[in-house]
């Protein structure tokens, strides 16, 4: 299971990168500055993301990825903000998640009428957001709606492939991350062994043990049809073995006789 906190911090890191940018795809709006903000008086007080707009307007971002975010949640982060810095935010919900889009974004009663903003990125024009000068923006338009993904992977990769190694090495984490957002992290494998980039996608700590475990099962699966039910030291050797190693059985798999010749 993807660790939906690397997901978070990305998504955090990459918005507050492309600073106003992304906030004019948005709402159309310009971002005068980000404030770093904890609301004390928030159940869970760490909201997203809170910037002042150049109206001087506060806008608060919050990131979700599944549909389990209330209309109550929402409004005690607004009410909190009002509380800490003397103003009522206008807020945007902005999805991310793959599900269909679920959340309320109102609550309307005899006494209370309160509404935010809720966009599901996948609305957003990727193929835009690709054309942007901003890294940050590029890298997000892998979430948004685009015509061709796998030319959008590729046309990323490539621009990746023009940086310095530290710098490319840092951002591919993060490119990664998102991709593996909408199961595209194994085309991008494909896609970078096809362009000039040195970097290792085993050592991604989100996309590395997934892909292991996929060449595992598929091993698995391949000597169950060949040497029927496995013994249990063949188990355990196949769920302690490295990457390398599960390419290397798959490779003596061909020819292979027995499970001892395989594992010798």
């Amino acid at each position: 299971m993807k660790n939906t906190q690397d997901y978070d911090v990305t998504l955090k890191l990459l918005i507050a990168e492309a600073g106003s940018e992304v906030v004019d795809y948005l709402i159309g709006a310009k971002v005068k500055d980000w404030l770093n903000v904890e609301l004390p008086q928030v159940r869970n007080p760490r909201i997203d993301l809170l910037a002042r707009l150049e109206s001087d307007e506060l806008i608060h971002i919050e990131l979700q990825s599944t549909n389990e975010m209330t209309p109550q949640r929402m409004l005690e982060y607004a009410v909190g903000i009002w509380r800490q810095e003397g103003s009522f935010p206008r807020q945007v919900l902005l999805y991310v998640g793959n599900e269909p889009l679920r959340i309320q974004s109102r609550i309307d009663t005899a006494s209370l009428q309160y509404r935010f903003e809720v966009i599901d990125i996948r609305t957003l024009d990727g193929d835009k957001m690709l054309e942007s000068e901003s890294l940050a923006v590029s890298l997000l338009s892998v979430l948004a709606k685009n015509r061709d993904p796998l030319t959008a992977l590729a046309r990323i990769i490539m621009r990746l492939a023009g940086l310095m190694p530290e710098r490319r090495k840092d951002i591919m984490q993060r490119f990664l991350i998102l991709a593996g957002m909408r199961g595209l992290e194994l085309q991008v494998r494909e896609e970078s062994n096809r362009m000039p980039i040195t970097f290792d996608i085993m050592e991604n700590k989100v996309l590395g043990p997934a892909i292991l475990e996929g060449e595992k099962k598929m091993l698995r699966l391949c000597l169950e049809a060949r040497f029927g039910s496995l013994p249990e030291w063949v188990d355990e050797r196949l769920a302690n073995c490295t990457y390398k190693e599960a390419e290397a059985l798959g490779v003596r798999f061909v020819t292979a006789q027995s499970l001892d010749e395989l594992f010798a």
